[in-house]
């Protein structure tokens, strides 16, 4: 009878599982795609597909081109830090009690031998371990486009599981269609060791929330404004396969357009210690995601405790294995682990994928590290029951002052960004850099506050300055101190006091005088021609202009009115930051305040930037039904993106309400770049793409066509005895020509284009631009009829690896100037070797290989400038 009734229960729970979106997902045979496929990283010629999934399987590859007739293979990793605990709300699964490991797999492929501005088709598979396979939709991809070419680019950050995020990207879409890149200004989810939060959170609860279907729905609030969609589904258009109920599914946009992002505050979760018991502030607390999340320290003193340890006890790290002490001291912080295992970003700096420069069509973007731990603002612990909240921005718990192992260190930095730092230093080298002044637009991500009307702009980024109060013999003395120290002034200055529990008090103090941003970075940036800084942080929309003495102006922008909004102040709207603060701002506006009043604005920008109202249509009075026109929009209704058109310089905000799933987007805010004045290359169209049969090269060249020169194969040419070929064509005076180099070959001196060549074979004249791989270095040399070749310029330190486009501009005046990726490298003068032989002359372009049998090219182009 038992058994019969358990049988009957089971049943029923599991008709009920299956009739829910969860029971749904739980009940899918065959192996599935965890996300749809989303690209990365374009080169001149390739561009990186990638795509998770939750098994390892046997193998995964990418099917792209016209009639998906190339492939390639897929490397698979396993993702270390992707976790989910009691807190998490998975679809489909019950989340467990402890912090435990989900096993997700990240796969990457690279699509290669693309033509620039061209989209083709493509798809993923993934085959599991049982020899079942899943094959994505189909979906669109393309390399770099080439300077010149018009892109659409979105304004975005802080998605965060941010309940109007579906509605954003997906109004994105159906606004100004597919868009070719995305720029996100950091805080891509929560908690970024959580899995659900990037993949399939959902908790059926959400369905009983301001549900439209049932009775009280209050029309005044989002439909479901409880929900907290996942980050993958917003931006790949997929939230309604999870939340089927809800009335936006988000936007197809990964899926065709790359991503660049920075670093945010939630890219950097603190100390890695999962489910250890430990007492904090006279209570025991056990690590769960959250509270890990929320408990960085700065590695600098992560450093110092490795030290102390070292030297205090013989058995720890006894070889002293590098390995061990990098991931010692990087549990003992905090980490950027799923940031980097997520993205496939530049990472040619001095700090990797931290901050990065990247050169996009016309677009040169530099993306800065200048995040920091967000903090309470309170002062006080407040009652037992509360006194877990993150450690202050102010001060650290009392009953920690002499434990530094539990101090917060205030609104610390993650990486250094003043003009002592390598940040600074790499920041001026791009800045000075040929990519970034051959681009019309420059553009900085960052996603700190560093300008703006919401919370996160105060306190502003000035480097702490920790003041400690002590107990002298009876006396009270206090030492200040500007982090980071180094471990002698640790152990002569601080750990004493530690170590005799002399601490009475900690004061932080941020000097609005001391902005790092304003007083080193913004000065920079004008003087330099940068057009704008996208920002993040408080989830509202406000923009200004900053001008320089020389009239150039630095546009700034945050545009992250994804959901939760942290507010915008202005007296008038919103009178005071944080309100909730009560301690603090009792403690400021009292009649003997620890901190200095004049540092902590209360409302506005903190420096007195004006903000911009926007130019066409005001949000807030129209949609938000506010008495007066604002500068900003701060709402979780009204939902806004941004989209750079590089075609007109025009950046444009849209604003949606998102409780009215059937009105119209309205553009409520334009303004225009100034578009740098540069020298665009090339100018000139493809000639040659070589996408035919295997063979000789063909009627449109002449010269050394013979197959055991250069032969096609493979839809790229393979060099063999090489020699001088040249498009049949002949062109004027002023003429480029760019290739290509699909292999370079590393003993080779000659991969080299041929520009106003004369006769059949070039022998009555020439200009060669060589790319050396033995000396890693780019040649200019000129032919003089009857006397042999001429050097006449050489551009050292360059190094090209396989897919790097070589380009070179030769002019009516004798000059030549040389491209790599399509940036300027200089410009040499052949008048100085060979007088006027190639002034207001033309001739013939091609190409030249010399010993170079482990060569190939591909994609050939030029012609009249």
């Amino acid at each position: 009878m038992y058994r019969n009734i358990m049988i009957v229960l089971l049943a029923l729970y599991m008709l009920a599982l299956a009739m829910t979106p969860q029971g749904l997902a739980a009940q899918t045979t065959g192996p599935r795609l965890l996300t749809d496929p989303f690209l990365q990283l374009p080169t001149a010629t390739t561009v990186r597909v990638v795509w998770f999934t939750e098994f390892e399987g046997q193998r995964h590859f990418i099917s792209y081109g016209e009639g998906l007739r190339h492939t390639a293979e897929a490397t698979t990793m396993r993702m270390t830090r992707m976790y989910e605990d009691a807190s998490s709300r998975i679809l489909g699964r019950p989340s467990p009690s402890r912090v435990t490991e989900r096993p997700i797999w990240r796969h990457e492929a690279i699509a290669t031998g693309l033509i620039p501005n061209v989209r083709v088709p493509y798809t993923v598979t993934s085959i599991d371990d049982t020899g079942n396979s899943v094959t994505s939709r189909q979906f669109t991809l393309q390399p770099l486009p080439t300077p010149g070419t018009p892109m659409k680019i979105l304004l975005t950050s802080d998605q965060q599981n941010r309940l109007m995020s579906p509605a954003n990207f997906q109004k994105v879409i159906e606004t100004v269609g597919r868009v070719d890149a995305v720029f996100f200004a950091g805080d891509f989810v929560d908690e970024p060791s959580r899995a659900s939060e990037w993949f399939d959170r959902f908790d059926p609860n959400w369905r009983n929330v301001n549900n439209p279907a049932n009775p009280g729905y209050d029309p005044n609030r989002p439909a479901f404004f409880n929900a907290r969609p996942a980050f993958f589904p917003s931006l790949q258009g997929k939230y309604r396969e999870i939340f089927p109920e809800f009335p936006y599914t988000g936007g197809e946009i990964l899926q065709h357009a790359p991503l660049f992002g920075a670093i945010g505050n939630h890219e950097a979760p603190g100390r890695w210690r999962p489910n250890a018991e430990f007492t904090l502030n006279g209570r025991t607390q056990v690590a769960n995601l959250s509270f890990m999340d929320n408990d960085p320290q700065p590695r600098w003193f992560a450093e110092i405790r490795y030290e102390q340890l070292k030297r205090s006890d013989p058995n720890f790290n006894p070889t002293n294995d590098p390995v061990f002490r990098e991931q010692w001291i990087t549990d003992n912080s905090y980490n950027f682990t799923s940031y980097f295992e997520v993205w496939t970003l530049p990472d040619d700096g001095p700090a990797g994928e931290s901050y990065y420069a990247y050169k996009i069509g016309d677009v040169f973007v530099i993306s800065m590290n200048v995040s920091r731990v967000w903090r309470t603002w309170n002062l006080q612990e407040g009652p037992t029951s509360a006194r877990f909240s993150p450690r202050g921005k102010y001060t650290e718990f009392s009953s920690e002052l002499n434990n530094p192992g539990e101090w917060g260190f205030g609104d610390m930095w993650f990486e250094t960004y003043d003009s002592t730092s390598d940040q600074y230093a790499w920041l001026v080298r791009q800045l000075e850099s040929p990519a970034f002044k051959s681009s019309k637009y420059r553009i900085v991500l960052a996603h700190q506050t560093v300008f703006g009307l919401g919370d996160n702009s105060v306190p502003v980024m000035s480097n702490p300055e920790t003041t400690i109060i002590y107990n002298d013999g009876g006396v009270s003395r206090e030492k200040t101190f500007v982090w980071p120290v180094s471990y002698e002034v640790w152990e002569s200055e601080i750990q004493p006091l530690v170590d005799a529990r002399a601490i009475t008090e900690i004061r932080i103090e941020y000097p609005l005088e001391k902005d790092v941003w304003r007083n080193q970075i913004e000065p920079l940036l004008l003087e330099h021609g940068v057009q704008m800084v996208h920002n993040a942080h408080s989830h509202v929309w406000n923009r200004t202009i900053v001008e320089g003495a020389d009239g150039r102006q630095v546009h700034y922008i945050e545009t992250s009115n994804v959901g939760n909004s942290f507010g915008a102040y202005l007296p008038g709207w919103k009178d005071s930051r944080v309100p909730w603060a009560t301690s603090f701002w009792n403690e400021v506006t009292g009649p003997n305040p620890r901190w200095n009043p004049a540092n902590y604005p209360r409302a506005g920008d903190p420096h007195n930037r004006a903000p911009v109202m926007p130019t066409l249509f005001n949000p807030m009075r129209e949609m938000e039904g506010t008495d007066r026109d604002w500068p900003f929009v701060d709402s979780n209704n009204v939902t806004v993106f941004t989209i750079f058109d590089t075609a007109t310089g025009a950046v444009s905000s849209y604003a949606f309400d998102t409780r009215k799933p059937d009105s119209a987007v309205v553009k409520f805010d334009e303004f225009f770049l100034n578009p740098a004045a540069v020298d665009v290359f090339p100018t000139t169209p493809l000639r040659d793409t070589f996408d035919r049969a295997d063979g000789r090269l063909g009627r449109n060249w002449i010269g050394a066509t013979q197959p055991d020169q250069y032969r096609i194969s493979g839809n790229q040419v393979d060099v063999e005895k090489g020699g001088a070929v040249l498009w049949r064509q002949q062109f004027g005076a002023n003429q480029e020509a760019f290739v290509t180099l699909s292999t370079i070959d590393p003993n080779s001196q000659h991969h080299t284009l041929l520009l106003k060549g004369r006769g059949a074979n070039a022998t009555q004249g020439a200009i060669l631009v060589s790319y050396d791989a033995v000396k890693r270095q780019i040649v200019v040399e000129a032919l003089r009829p009857g006397w042999g070749w001429y050097q006449v310029q050489t551009f050292s330190n360059i190094t090209l690896e396989a897919g790097d486009v070589l380009g070179a501009r030769a002019l009516a005046d004798g000059s030549v100037h040389v491209y790599v990726n399509y940036v300027p490298m200089g410009v040499a003068d052949t008048t100085t070797v060979v007088g006027g032989l190639y002034v207001n002359r033309g001739g013939r372009i091609g190409l030249f290989f010399h010993e170079a049998s482990n060569a190939a090219f591909d994609h050939f182009g030029g012609g009249d400038r």
